[in-house]
This record gives C-alpha cells, sequence and structure tokens, in this order.
C-alpha cells in the first residue's frame, strides 16, 4: 500500500485524526527518533488507507496501546505485557 506517510487515529473513540510521518502541522519538527516521535495513543482504532487503489486497512484494539505506521502499507502497535 503507498500510504504516503499518512495514517489516522482515533481521538478517544471519537474522530479519526490524520498523521503524517516526521511532520507537525503547527512547528518545525527536527527528528531526533524517528520510532517514538511517530508513535501516538491509540484507544480504539488505527487506519492506513491507499488512495490511488482504494484500499483501507483498520485495525481495532480492545485496550489503549500505542501505535504508529513507521512505514508505508504497515501498522505498528505496542504491546504491553506485564
Amino acid at each position: 500500500m503507498q500510504t504516503e506517510s499518512i495514517f489516522y487515529t482515533d481521538s478517544n473513540g471519537r474522530e479519526l485524526l490524520q498523521r503524517k510521518r516526521d511532520y507537525r502541522p503547527t512547528w518545525d519538527l527536527v527528528v531526533i527518533d524517528e520510532i517514538s516521535g511517530n508513535y501516538y495513543p491509540i484507544t480504539s482504532r488505527i487506519v492506513i488507507r491507499d488512495i490511488k487503489s482504494n484500499l483501507e486497512v483498520a485495525v481495532l484494539n480492545d485496550r489503549a496501546q500505542g501505535g504508529s505506521s513507521i512505514k508505508d502499507g504497515q501498522i505498528e502497535l505496542m504491546v504491553n505485557c506485564l
């Protein structure tokens, strides 16, 4: 999937927020750690979309986790095992 560095995370189960890897809309981001700097809280879902081929993949989780799309076409979720 060609997602062009864009993925969507939920806003506490309400709406989807568009996220762009290594980008912040309100300031110039200096990337120090490209993994942790692109993780966001995922409380109910994370979505990637390929507009050109009209494909979408969503992962619905059952508990709050950290998540991201570090590479195009991939979804990554952090699982905390205690």
